[in-house]
């Protein structure tokens, strides 16, 4: 909070403490499990965990592990064949008893992480929650190779700048990427200036398995969309009552088809079979709480978030979400 005066704070604590538990910090160095470094002469605000990832490998792996220079394990399609791709099986042993727990433990640890700081791992850690529930030897390696992403990387932090406080959002889906024909939406959400090249620090990360089967890549996209929108609704209304009001908020895409669903500029005729939900989204366009521009998948951070990337690729848009020390 912002405060003029150190005994203003006081009396404001002290009244908050007459009804409610309160933790208060003057000098906002810690909050939530982040360290806070703000650095009033560049006005830049540096948010990192520098222990807890060496906590969770002393747990998990004490006696040290391979490092890996990505968090997943990257299966390239098959250019050039005219067969159909089928996904990949796992055909490989249940994971014992002790395996299964200790995946839900790192899980469970990674998944504040993930979200709140190293937006970087978030993806794997979503998608090794598909198989907790009945993991297997696959799935253990798996788990290895993340460990030993956060073992390379193991000091995450992400540095916020000023900002017109404007709400930007990226979104981004992938088709029958997950178990039982399911797929991923993905999404970034910042606050900066509404243009597409000048990413702030994130205020939400999104990697999750849409809750029903898509029929098409452009259902799976406008459900992406939908999903973006109902979070960055929540987001608009907290701004607003911050005193930020927000003009309609873009949402970056890049699927033509889900942008003219979302305008109403193509007929719905094929569309009809799409889940009715995602036409809460064509009602808040047409609210003028959202617009939907176009922008290229290469250029589309959100990407990031809904598969697998190779070594190359993850370097390339992981600067994006978090700085590593130069040490790493």
């Amino acid at each position: 909070m912002k405060y003029s005066d150190i005994a203003d704070f006081h009396a404001l604590v002290d009244c908050l403490a007459l009804r409610y538990h309160v933790k208060a910090s003057p000098t906002a160095t810690l909050f939530l499990g982040l360290t806070i470094d703000y650095d009033t002469g560049n006005r830049a605000l540096t948010l990192s965990m520098p222990s807890y990832i060496p906590a969770l490998l002393h747990l998990h792996r004490p006696q040290g592990i391979r490092l890996a220079s990505s968090p997943s394990i990257y299966i390239p399609p098959k250019f050039g064949s005219s067969a159909p791709q089928m996904s990949p099986e796992d055909f490989s042993q249940p994971a014992s008893p002790a395996q299964k727990l200790e995946l839900q433990e790192v899980i469970g640890s990674l998944m504040y992480y993930a979200r709140i700081l190293d937006h970087t791992l978030l993806p794997a850690v979503t998608y090794l929650a598909c198989f907790q529930a009945a993991p297997t030897l696959d799935t253990m390696a798996a788990m290895e190779r993340l460990l030993g992403y956060c073992a390379k990387y193991p000091n995450a932090t992400q540095v916020i700048h000023p900002s017109p406080m404007l709400l930007t959002v990226f979104s981004d889906a992938s088709y029958l990427n997950r178990p039982n024909s399911g797929s991923t939406i993905g999404g970034l959400h910042t606050l900066s200036d509404h243009s597409p090249d000048k990413l702030n620090a994130s205020v939400h990360a999104e990697s999750s398995g849409i809750p029903v089967i898509v029929s098409s890549a452009g259902e799976a996209e406008l459900s992406s969309a939908f999903g973006n929108a109902k979070i960055a609704h929540d987001e608009r209304t907290i701004l607003r009552n911050l005193g930020y009001p927000q003009p309609p908020t873009p949402i970056y895409c890049d699927n033509e088809c889900t942008i003219g669903l979302a305008h109403d500029a193509i007929k719905r005729k094929q569309s009809k079979s799409m889940d009715l939900r995602w036409d809460w989204l064509r009602d808040r366009v047409a609210q003028r709480m959202f617009v939907l521009p176009y922008l290229r998948s290469i250029l589309n951070p959100a990407d990031f978030f809904t598969k697998a990337l190779p070594v190359h690729r993850h370097h390339e848009l992981a600067p994006l979400f978090v700085t590593y020390p130069t040490s790493t």
